[in-house]
């Protein structure tokens, strides 16, 4: 996969360290990190800029589905079909997760300093608001 600045019509960098199969790619709302999810429930933040092997989280249950990195850099917000993970990058450990009844469909987090607040829904229709503490 590369990463290209589209101002330059520039490659930034190349991520060619990819050892399964990608089930989705999201980039963060900086630009900074590129998060990848795997068909296998793996997930890997990339870095943009340093083209450096990524972090690499292991331990989710079925397929991943989407994930958002905090603003700050510190933890990642992860999706499979049937649960939600918190991690902590630095650390490589997942901090807290939660299930519903249905498929989860989408995240959206807000790192409010002290605490992450996370909004999914589920394919039932609900939406389920959760505050974390990561103080």
């Amino acid at each position: 996969m590369r990463l290209w600045d589209i101002f330059s019509r520039t490659a930034v960098t190349v991520l060619d360290r990819l050892s399964r199969s990608s089930n989705f790619h999201r980039v963060s709302r900086g630009g900074e990190f590129v998060t990848i999810g795997s068909y296998e429930g793996d997930f890997s933040v990339w870095r943009a800029g340093a083209g450096a092997m990524p972090v690499t989280l292991v331990g989710n249950a079925g397929p991943a589905t989407d994930a958002q990195v905090t603003a700050n850099g510190k933890f990642l917000v992860t999706q499979s079909a049937w649960a939600v993970g918190i991690w902590d990058l630095q650390a490589r450990r997942r901090l807290a997760s939660f299930t519903a009844d249905g498929p989860f469909t989408r995240i959206a987090v807000e790192d409010r300093g002290t605490t992450l607040r996370i909004v999914t829904g589920d394919a039932l229709g609900r939406v389920h608001w959760v505050t974390v503490n990561i103080a």
